[in-house]
């Protein structure tokens, strides 16, 4: 199961459950610099099984964004999204950030974030292993684009992965690469 997708502020996308992402991108500037330049691009609820292929928010090619969403997901999965790709190119070019939740080889679960691809301009990173649950979990995960430049923040900002892009602008995909049990 993937998870539940975006709500601005209170989005929520889950390997498990729907999804709902929030995503917030500006319209037009102002000279005053107010907030009037800030559009909500909507919410949206989905649902990921294992095994699913590029799931495209329906928001066309955006360059600067605020994208908000609660993951929930089970220990094993592999669950992330594809930034600032080409929609007809299936997702290949674009920068790709993943949630890697799994046991390690002492038994304890350990949870990862991966940031790589071919859209990644920068250096493709890998964090440290975090503690983790054995148990269903759910994290709130921030996208913020600025361009070519974007932080991917965890763990309530705690955790911030930064990187550029090769394109300054680019579509947005969900995906759950988690195995599904086969008899």
């Amino acid at each position: 199961r993937i998870g539940q997708l975006v709500e601005f502020a209170n989005a929520t996308w889950s390997p498990s459950q729907v999804a709902r992402p929030l995503l917030m991108a500006p319209s037009t500037s102002t000279e005053s610099g107010a907030l009037d330049d800030v559009q909500v691009l909507g919410a949206w609820n989905f649902t990921l099984q294992a095994d699913t292929p590029l799931y495209w928010l329906r928001c066309g090619r955006l360059d600067k964004y605020l994208m908000k969403f609660t993951m929930h997901f089970p220990c094993p999965c592999t669950s992330g999204i594809v930034l600032h790709a080409e929609a007809d190119f299936g997702g290949t070019d674009g920068a790709s950030f993943w949630v890697e939740r799994r046991k390690s080889e002492d038994g304890q679960a350990i949870k990862r974030y991966l940031l790589s691809g071919e859209g990644l301009d920068s250096r493709p990173i890998v964090t440290r292993q975090y503690p983790d649950t054995d148990s269903d979990s759910k994290e709130e995960i921030e996208v913020l684009m600025q361009g070519y430049n974007g932080v991917i923040m965890v763990q309530n900002r705690k955790v911030q992965l930064k990187f550029k892009c090769r394109r300054n602008k680019g579509s947005i995909a969900f995906y759950n690469s988690t195995q599904s049990d086969r008899e």
